[in-house]
């Protein structure tokens, strides 16, 4: 399995609300229509906890692609700005695109914690 991380900054004219809402119920739906080889998509919303200075993201996107052709695929069209207009049309309506940054994910460690 292989992952790719998107870090997501909202445009500063939508609130944090209006941005859960409009990925949620309009981008990611969008977006699943292109999502060929894909096996998991989840968007983790953060925040800065309190006190703490606001955060250059809104979102981590995660996208589990099942093989290496299919990941080497998506990495080599989002490095080179090949995505669907209408994709781009509606990640203007919510990103800052310039902002973004694409990862990939190069190794994942976890470690368990027995119960006490």
């Amino acid at each position: 399995m292989h992952k790719l991380v998107i870090l997501l900054k909202r445009r500063a004219d939508l609130t944090p609300e209006q941005f859960r809402a409009y990925y949620e119920g309009q981008h990611a739906p969008l977006c699943m229509r292109y999502m060929v080889g894909v096996s998991h998509y989840a968007r983790r919303y953060i925040g800065p906890g309190p006190g703490m200075p606001d955060l250059p993201f809104d979102v981590i996107t995660e996208v589990w692609i099942k093989d290496r052709a299919a990941f080497d695929m998506v990495l080599d069209a989002m490095g080179k700005g090949i995505l669907p207009d209408d994709v781009i049309a509606d990640e203007e309506q919510l990103f800052d695109r310039a902002q973004s940054r694409f990862c990939a994910m190069l190794a994942e460690h976890e470690t368990h914690i027995p119960e006490t």
